[in-house]
């Protein structure tokens, strides 16, 4: 249950890296709450976490890195 936790909290950590916009279209999607497209810079909710898909998926991949060159134990 613990590296459940982690895994959760490393997952918002790096949704939570990607700015306030991103956030609020990935909620709305999640939700299935509509969010007007002027709320989002008149970008589709899908469009936006889809454009941020790459950058979510390279924090986990950057943070991995990161506590490998400290040593970190990963276990």
């Amino acid at each position: 249950m613990e590296d459940e936790a982690r895994l959760w909290a490393l997952v918002e950590a790096a949704w939570a890296s990607l700015g306030v916009e991103v956030n609020q279209a990935r909620q709305a999607l999640e939700h299935r709450t509509p969010v007007p497209d002027e709320e989002l810079d008149g970008a589709p909710a899908f469009s936006l976490v889809d454009d941020a898909l790459e950058d979510f998926l390279e924090q986990p991949r950057r943070q991995q890195r990161e506590s490998v060159g400290r040593g970190v134990d990963q276990s």
